[in-house]
């Protein structure tokens, strides 16, 4: 069974142990600690390279708990990924740190003396965005191939009805509320599924053919699989000539297609595509993997219906996620969208009145709040950061880290954040400067937005934490994430009389 934390206990404990109300702001004094950083802040943002560009920031200390530099802070701005923070962190705080999902493989009906089903083989899935990824971490479909050792064991060699998919464990539509419907077939977009599975994604490959004028050649990580169509388009060109492969899914299907020339001594080109219905796709893989090591499925693949009851099923088997602290690494070290929507409508089903995103936001909202974040500050759409429609303030995020710096559970937190200069998103950025190895964050970006929040360590050996967003459109043409990194590296070189 799947593994569950003692949620409302874990909250109401942490509330009442004071946790969560040490973010208080503290008067300056006529000296104010971080004057003089505001002051170079404020002549960098002169600089005519943030011409039309927004600019918020806010810094705070720790300990003592001082705001020390807001530039623009309460004003409202598009985030981007910095909603992860308020995602990952209420996660961990109300759902706790060992939660983990279970998805479950049961079957319907009698199994005879011949290995004959009379019934539907059933994948119950339980929200698990990380599915199935084994102990290993690789995404391959060993978890299947052992799914299948076990049926095989048990007897099984036919099944005369389906492989069912019951994916029902969230109860939204699969798209978060103001995505953009032409970012639908890339990654960071993918449908959000009460069974998720190998990241909602098909890996598709397309390489020359043997001469110039043939087509080329494709082909698709799962193996083969039937779920998706290949529109292939794709002509191999001369020897030299250049790659323009495009590869993209249809808006209403699964169907990809491959347009564009290869040259004929060109390499291997690869994308990989989300799909929609991902139960289905589970399912559909499922089957093909049992089709191959010699079970036959007589039906077709199917989604449940609503409503549809769980009754006179025999258990088979149960794959268990990893544990909550690492889910939330994949958010904040890799940015990893799918995981962090998946927590928000898990903390709405269990927390809330259902697993959708409405639910889980007002839980992340009621947190947040709890944690001394102005109301004003803090309009969140999405648990992901990918809606335009997100806005909050720079003070809001400084406020949430700052809390959550006081928190038993702030070690699990923090290590979750992207190290600089060492592993995700900050794995490039601030080699070489004070921030390097220092500075634990998350960053956000998409068009028209970057983002950089986090702790730092000043050189007195003190904890500060910060948020710098920018948000518009370079006069110059410039990139917004080199204007993000030239302030927090100034922030980073802070040190306070």
């Amino acid at each position: 069974m799947t593994t569950r934390f003692p949620v409302r206990l874990l909250a109401t404990q942490l509330i009442v142990a004071g946790l969560l109300t040490s973010c208080a702001r503290i008067p300056q004094g006529t000296h104010p600690p971080g004057a003089e950083l505001q002051e170079r802040l404020e002549r960098i943002i002169e600089d005519n390279r943030f011409r039309g560009v927004q600019v918020g920031i806010s810094v705070r200390s720790v300990n003592p708990p001082l705001v020390l530099v807001g530039i623009h802070e309460d004003q409202m701005m598009t985030p981007a990924s910095t909603v992860k923070l308020f995602t990952s962190g209420t996660s961990l705080a109300l759902l706790g740190p060992s939660y983990s999902f279970g998805t479950r493989l049961v079957y319907s009906g009698d199994l005879d003396e011949h290995g004959v089903l009379d019934g539907d083989l059933l994948i119950i899935g339980g929200g698990d965005p990380t599915f199935p990824r084994t102990s290993s971490g690789g995404l391959g479909l060993d978890l299947y191939e052992i799914w299948a050792d076990i049926l095989r064991t048990m007897g099984l060699r036919r099944v005369d009805g389906r492989v069912v998919v019951v994916d029902d464990f969230f109860e939204d539509h699969p798209l978060g509320y103001g995505w953009c419907w032409d970012d639908q077939g890339y990654p960071f977009s993918a449908e959000v599924s009460g069974l998720n599975f190998a990241d909602n994604c098909v890996n598709v490959y397309v390489q020359p053919g043997r001469e110039a004028g043939d087509p080329a050649r494709t082909w698709l990580w799962p193996p083969g699989t039937r779920f998706v169509t290949i529109d292939n388009r794709v002509v191999t060109g001369e020897a030299g000539g250049p790659d323009s492969v495009v590869i993209h899914r249809s808006v209403c299907g699964n169907v990809i297609l491959c347009e564009g020339t290869v040259s004929v001594n060109g390499y291997p080109v690869s994308e990989r595509v989300a799909i929609t219905e991902p139960g289905r796709y589970a399912a559909t893989v499922l089957e093909e993997v049992l089709e191959r090591t010699g079970i036959e499925i007589r039906g077709k693949p199917e989604r449940s219906r609503p409503g549809f009851a769980l009754l006179d099923t025999t258990w088979v088997t149960e794959h268990i996620s990893p544990p909550l602290w690492e889910v939330i690494r994949r958010v904040n070290k890799d940015s990893d969208n799918l995981c962090a929507e998946s927590l928000l409508r898990t903390i709405g089903r269990e927390l809330g009145k259902s697993g959708d995103a409405v639910s889980g936001l007002a839980a992340v909202r009621e947190y947040a709040f709890s944690c001394g974040v102005d109301s004003g500050g803090l309009v969140l759409v999405d648990g992901s950061g990918l809606s335009r429609l997100n806005a909050v303030s720079a003070k809001a995020v400084t406020a949430f880290l700052a809390c959550f710096a006081s928190h038993d559970l702030f070690g699990d937190f923090y290590q979750s954040l992207a190290i600089a200069g060492v592993d995700g998103t900050l794995k490039s950025r601030f080699v070489g400067t004070p921030g390097e190895g220092s500075l634990r964050g998350k960053s956000g970006s998409m068009a028209g937005v970057s983002a950089l929040s986090g702790y730092l360590v000043d050189r007195r050996g003190e904890q500060i934490v910060f948020c710098v967003l920018l948000n518009g459109y370079r006069a110059d043409g410039g990139s917004l994430m080199d204007l993000v990194d030239l302030l927090a590296r100034e922030i980073a070189e802070f040190s306070p009389a």
